[in-house]
């Protein structure tokens, strides 16, 4: 016969254990981490892609400039793409 364990206890444990599986990729050296991401399947390759894109660009001050220089445009200019245009080069880069 086991011992009783307390529901609490047992939820921190679970806890815990559930932490440690989701950041097990944190041990992972870099060798690992591009095997692992090779054998995702290309939508979750390009979904991670997008997320390591957002990473990097979010700590990028002259990107963050220049985004908030274009959308304080007011005034149609070069830097405005028309929807139609815009719907296509997204369906080009889907596509590659």
């Amino acid at each position: 016969m086991q011992p009783s364990v307390d529901p609490a206890v047992e939820a921190r444990i679970n806890e815990i254990a559930i932490t440690c599986r989701k950041y097990d990729c944190l041990r992972m050296n870099m060798a690992e981490l591009m095997r692992e991401v090779s054998s995702l399947p290309a939508s979750q390759q390009k979904e991670l892609a997008a997320y390591l894109l957002h990473l990097r660009l979010q700590n990028d001050t002259a990107w963050r400039s220049e985004m908030t220089r274009r959308i304080d445009d007011k005034a149609p200019s070069s830097n405005w793409v028309e929807l139609h245009d815009w719907k296509k080069e997204i369906e080009k880069a889907g596509n590659e």
